[in-house]
C-alpha cells in the first residue's frame, strides 16, 4: 500500500479541503490514508476531556471517510496507545495513568486502567470506522519507559530488558484488537523494536 499520513491534531483542515486534496493523493499514486485524529476525534462520555473544541462531528467523520472511499483511498485509523499519549495523560482525570508522574507522553503499562482505558479509546474508534481491514496502534517513541518506579521495579524482579517490556505492553493491546475486533489486523511502528532481541520478538 502507497499511504498518506494525515496527522489531523492540533489544527485539524476542514473537511471541504479534504474533498479536494483526496483526489490528489490519489493521482499522485497513494491508495490509502493513514488518519491520526488524536485530539480532533469526537470522543464523548468518560473520553469527553480528550476532545478539543476544533475537534471533527462523528458526520464529519463520516463524511471523511466517503470521500476517502470516492478517491479509492483505504483508510488506517491510528491510535497512539503507549508513547504520544500528551493528548490524553496532560488532563487531570488521567495524569495519574503516566510512565513518569512530570511527563504526560507515555502511559503506565502497569495500571489495569491504563489498559482499560485504551479499550475505549479503540472502541469509540472503531465505532466510526466500519469495515476498516487495519488498525495501526501507534507505539512509537515511549521516552521514559522503564524509569518509572512502577517499570524499575517490575524490571529488577523480572530480570527482563525494556524491550521486553515494551513487547508486553504492546501483544496486550494488539491481542485486544483481535479478540475484539474478528478481522481486523492490528499494526505499530517498529522504532522502539530495533534493538531487541530475536528471543524477545518471537518470545
Amino acid at each position: 500500500m502507497i499511504l498518506v499520513h494525515l496527522d489531523l491534531k492540533g489544527a485539524p483542515p476542514k473537511v471541504s479541503y479534504l474533498a479536494e486534496v483526496f483526489p490528489l493523493f490519489s493521482a499522485l499514486g497513494a491508495n490509502g490514508l493513514l488518519i491520526e485524529y488524536e485530539d480532533t476525534f469526537p470522543y464523548y462520555e468518560e473520553l469527553l476531556p480528550l476532545r478539543s473544541a476544533h475537534a471533527y462531528s462523528p458526520q464529519e467523520i463520516r463524511e471523511i471517510l466517503r470521500l476517502a472511499q470516492m478517491s479509492n483511498l483505504e483508510v488506517i485509523p491510528l491510535l497512539q496507545t503507549f508513547g504520544h499519549m500528551e493528548f490524553v495523560l496532560k488532563h487531570k482525570e488521567f495524569a495519574h495513568l503516566r510512565e513518569m508522574p512530570m511527563y504526560p507522553n507515555s502511559l503506565n503499562p502497569h495500571k489495569e486502567e491504563s489498559h482499560q482505558l485504551l479499550h475505549v479509546i479503540i472502541r469509540q474508534v472503531m465505532e466510526l470506522h466500519p469495515g476498516v481491514r487495519w488498525l495501526h496502534i501507534g507505539s512509537d517513541e515511549v521516552y521514559y519507559l522503564g524509569e518509572g518506579e512502577e517499570s524499575k521495579k517490575y524490571l529488577s524482579e523480572s530480570g527482563q530488558a525494556v524491550e521486553d517490556l515494551f513487547m508486553c505492553h504492546l501483544k496486550k493491546v494488539a491481542a485486544h484488537v483481535v479478540s475484539t475486533y474478528p478481522g481486523i489486523k492490528p499494526i505499530a511502528w517498529d522504532d522502539m523494536l530495533r534493538g531487541a532481541s530475536a528471543q524477545t520478538l518471537t518470545g
